[in-house]
């Protein structure tokens, strides 16, 4: 019989090499539980300490303590991010709002170790390869040239998307029938 653990690991170590785009990996402990704690503890000092993972793959999951606390930690994660795709070799991010131009000037200084050599974080409508998939033509898109090993840190572009106050940025336009 798996253990619950396992299949939490499972699916950590899909997102965290790209295998499985990002997801909200909520981990509940109960309240005043000590088990994610130390299983935490264990991935720092046995897994990151010795190299095997990056302290950014931390970024990957939450570790709550209740309902509320996990319904929250999944909102969050969609606040502003909707999806992502793989067009050629860049990669889309598909939100919810557009993000003002000061920002995304500022996550492509922030996160430029994830991208390619020369590599930029920009703007856009969608491409022309999304044809496939018209219901999300209408999400403004940020489009990267992801360097596809860096997957913590691109969970952290994500959680730095979906941080930003409601004042900043614009609500996509709804699709027009």
């Amino acid at each position: 019989m798996m253990c619950i653990k396992d299949r939490a690991m499972e699916v950590l170590t899909l997102v965290q090499t790209g295998k499985c785009p990002p997801i909200p990996l909520v981990l509940v402990d109960e309240p005043g539980g000590t088990y994610g704690s130390h299983w935490k503890r264990y991935v720092e000092t046995e897994l990151a300490a010795r190299g095997y993972i990056s302290r950014d793959d931390f970024s990957l999951f939450d570790l709550v303590q209740s309902v509320e606390g996990a319904v929250s930690a999944i909102d969050h994660f969609y606040r502003r991010y909707h999806s992502l795709r793989l067009v050629g070799e860049r990669l889309v991010l598909r939100l919810t709002a557009t993000p003002p131009e000061e920002s995304i000037a500022c996550w492509g200084e922030r996160f430029g170790d994830i991208l390619k050599p020369g590599g930029e974080l920009l703007l856009s409508q969608a491409l022309a390869e999304e044809v496939d998939e018209p219901e999300l033509a209408h999400l403004p898109r940020l489009v990267m040239d992801f360097n596809r090993r860096h997957f913590g840190r691109l969970r952290q572009l994500i959680n730095a998307i979906n941080s930003l106050s409601s004042q900043e940025g614009t609500i996509a336009a709804r699709r027009t029938l």
